[in-house]
């Protein structure tokens, strides 16, 4: 038997919360841009990012910044010069 649940309660349950750091696919499928190209933009300091990984690792987990990735897409924007 399937429970079902009121509209309300499912538009509370799937609320519109921004994350302030996303993983590289959720990056690349929000933003359009491609896993290369944002890896070029972290490297040149346009967008932030931080790895993830304990003592030792080699390997870890990039997570990026939405705020700043927003403000680099922003600033091509109505003529922006993308700086």
């Amino acid at each position: 038997m399937q429970t079902i649940i009121p509209l309300e309660q499912s538009i509370g349950a799937c609320s519109s919360v921004k994350p302030e750091w996303l993983r590289l696919p959720d990056a690349t499928r929000v933003s359009g841009i491609g896993r290369s190209t944002l890896y070029g933009l972290i490297g040149s300091g346009d967008i932030k990012s931080a790895v993830l990984r304990k003592r030792g690792n080699a390997r870890g987990r990039r997570l990026i910044n939405s705020d700043s990735l927003l403000k680099y897409i922003e600033s091509f924007v109505e003529g922006g010069d993308g700086r």
